[in-house]
């Protein structure tokens, strides 16, 4: 009875560490498909707020139309006058696609997409959270990227536009241009909120929302 009881704790003991191995592992290969990431500024308002967490897919991702996405931008300078290194946008639209913006009689500037350059054009949606862009900002349209109303202009291939959905406050490719592919470092796929383990468990990177 003895041994049985002590064979019996044994087994008990393999059975918890084995848990705690696999436990391990999973933790591992989550914190190598995902990133938390600290966000600083106020462009992607009312999406996200200054000081916000979000965690970011950074391995086996595909990027669609209106994914938030992390990039690295050296362009532009942040509130520091350095270049800002990480940036957090919005895809508004994909390599092939057209583009184009019109303004319209309220002072506000409406963007349009086709995608692949074929069929109607499409308004930009309303379903997630943005301010209006105005034409009476001094920011845009800009000669680091030239936007002329109403003219189509078509993305590159292996680029994306981004804008961030604080579209009057916002450095994003209608100040430095298209960001390539290479630039990706990954896209949001949830909010990181107080208390949570997520939140706890990562240590966030820092980026950019000029």
């Amino acid at each position: 009875m003895l041994n049985k009881r002590s064979l019996g704790k044994k087994e008990q003991i393999l059975g918890w560490f084995e848990i705690a191995c696999i436990f391990f592992v999973l933790l591992l290969l989550i914190s190598r498909c995902f990133s938390g990431v600290l966000i600083e500024g106020a462009s992607m308002e009312d999406t996200y707020q200054d000081k916000d967490r979000v965690l970011l897919q950074v391995f086996l991702y595909n990027i669609k139309i209106h994914d938030v996405v992390v990039f690295y931008e050296d362009r532009i300078n942040g509130p520091n006058g350095k270049p800002v290194g990480l940036c957090i946008k919005r895809v508004m639209a994909l390599g092939g696609d057209a583009i184009k913006f019109e303004k319209e009689s309220s002072n506000d500037v409406t963007f349009y997409r086709r995608a692949g350059g074929e069929g109607e054009w499409e308004k930009e949606p309303d379903y997630f959270k943005i301010t209006r862009m105005t034409y009476n900002t001094g920011s845009f349209p800009n000669t680091m990227f030239n936007i002329t109303w109403g003219e189509e202009m078509t993305v590159p291939k292996d680029c994306f536009f981004v804008m961030g959905d604080n579209r009057d406050h916002s450095s994003d490719s209608r100040t430095f241009g298209y960001v390539d592919k290479s630039q990706i470092e990954g896209r949001v796929v949830l909010d990181l909120k107080e208390g949570t383990f997520l939140r706890w468990y990562y240590s966030p990177k820092t980026v950019g929302a000029p």
